[in-house]
């Protein structure tokens, strides 16, 4: 198996240990897509970076912005930990896969402009 497959693996087997845990699905979701990236994998595989290791991150994070007893952050934010935590750049476009992937929505590249055929007309012509 690649570094790839392996960090896959590593990171399923813990997403298993709490299978109820949404926050935990999302977070454990980026970080494998996160791992078609070389670092990402090697991270994971050879850096003994994990997922709970992640959302201790997110969780010190959160802890940082609290109010009362609430801490939150943004997605933003907390793709920013994670990224930070696994020792890469930020990826706009696999941060945004998995945020459609969260919100049930596909992802629509965007499209350009239909073109109109537009007609001039100088009115005073017909004056």
């Amino acid at each position: 198996m690649s570094k790839q497959d392996d960090a896959v693996v590593a990171i399923n087997m813990e997403m298993q240990k709490e299978p109820n845990n949404a926050y935990m699905e999302i977070v454990g979701q980026y970080i494998i897509d996160r791992c078609g990236d070389d670092a990402a994998a090697a991270a994971v595989v050879d850096g003994g970076k994990t997922l709970f290791g992640a959302m201790a991150v997110i969780e010190a994070a959160a802890r940082k912005k609290k109010a009362g007893n609430v801490g939150v952050v943004t997605d933003r934010e907390v793709f920013e930990a994670v990224d930070t935590y696994l020792g890469i750049a930020g990826d706009t476009a696999v941060r945004d896969r998995t945020k459609a992937a969260v919100d049930g929505a596909a992802i629509v590249p965007p499209q350009a402009p239909e073109k109109r055929n537009v007609i001039a007309l100088d009115l005073s012509r017909f004056l």
